[in-house]
């Protein structure tokens, strides 16, 4: 049986210059709220000194491991992993690139205890070029359709019952995010959002902005849409979520 307490998942590809800022907050952070806790860092292949910088940050912090990946296998399957590795009940995953701001992490942890699950929006996208502003908008629209919950944001941080998100058969790649987030409100399960206040880091340190990853994600957005119309549910919303502040 999983233990009371929180996995946050640490996937770093290449992040040398932010993965040991991104750590330290999440170890300060989570053991300020969580109790108990463990981090994850998930060395996804990477060709810099994040191997090096990863081992040294799990020897110098007890709530800390890490897993290595020999070539990249994307973030999903760092998910996955750490997934796969949880000890405890509840699963986050915040990126190695040092995007999201102490307070993001704050309100995002806090709130595991609220609800099944944390579902956090960024609320100072004005930090990100209108290009990123416009795929989110789209992005989180699409996934509105998809599950028939009025969400804020689709593509933010996020606490996870761990159980239930092995449970879902998410690719191994960028879509595992939105795949996984489907599943889990075809689950039923009870929800909070929070703001998650990003740092005014660049878009060019995010993969995310490739055009194969966003054609990638609107496909998988598409195909989650076209499964909920064969299914006969509405597309304009769903009573039986159940919303909590």
């Amino acid at each position: 049986m999983l233990a009371t307490g929180l996995t946050v998942v640490v996937p770093a590809l290449n992040e040398a210059d932010r993965l040991a800022a991104t750590v330290e907050q999440v170890d300060e952070v989570a053991g300020q709220i969580c109790g108990d806790y463990e981090i994850v860092i998930v060395n996804d292949g990477s060709t810099d000194r994040t191997p090096e910088i990863a081992d040294n940050l799990a020897a110098d912090r007890p709530h800390a491991r890490v897993i290595h990946f020999e070539t990249s296998q994307g973030v999903g399957a760092g998910f996955r992993a750490g997934l796969n590795a949880a000890a405890f009940e509840k699963i986050s995953l915040v990126p190695g690139d040092n995007a999201f701001t102490r307070a993001a992490l704050s309100n995002t942890f806090a709130a595991a205890r609220k609800a099944d699950m944390v579902v956090s929006y960024r609320e100072n996208m004005e930090t990100r070029t209108a290009i990123r502003r416009v795929l989110s908008i789209i992005c989180t629209w699409m996934m509105r359709i998809a599950i028939g919950a009025p969400l804020r944001d689709a593509h933010s941080l996020y606490v996870w019952p761990v159980a239930c998100a092995r449970a879902v058969n998410a690719p191994q790649d960028y879509r595992y995010h939105l795949v996984t987030l489907a599943g889990l409100f075809r689950q039923r399960l009870t929800y909070v959002e929070v703001p998650a206040p990003l740092e005014p880091s660049a878009d060019a340190n995010s993969s995310v902005m490739r055009l194969s990853v966003v054609t990638s994600l609107g496909f998988a957005v598409l195909g989650l849409i076209a499964r909920r119309l064969f299914a006969g549910l509405s597309i304009i919303g769903d009573p039986s979520y159940r919303h909590r502040e």
